[in-house]
């Protein structure tokens, strides 16, 4: 598999997860403490702010560190 495919593979179960699972507090990226928009606390967020639910949300840039 490479590497483009694994990151398709992995946007796909975040948005999954994020559209069909049992809502955020069950999410490894839950953030508490995460205050960007005042109802989604990921620690996920690409460049825009955008969480894995949202169309457009850029896995790559997710995946850099803060």
């Amino acid at each position: 598999m490479t590497a483009l495919e694994k990151q398709g593979k992995v946007r796909e179960i975040l948005i999954r997860n994020c559209g069909y699972g049992n809502g955020c507090l069950d999410c490894e990226f839950f953030k508490p403490e995460d205050e960007t928009d005042g109802e989604f606390f990921c620690a996920i967020r690409d460049s825009k702010k955008l969480i894995p639910f949202n169309d457009g949300w850029d896995i790559a840039s997710a995946m850099i560190s803060d």
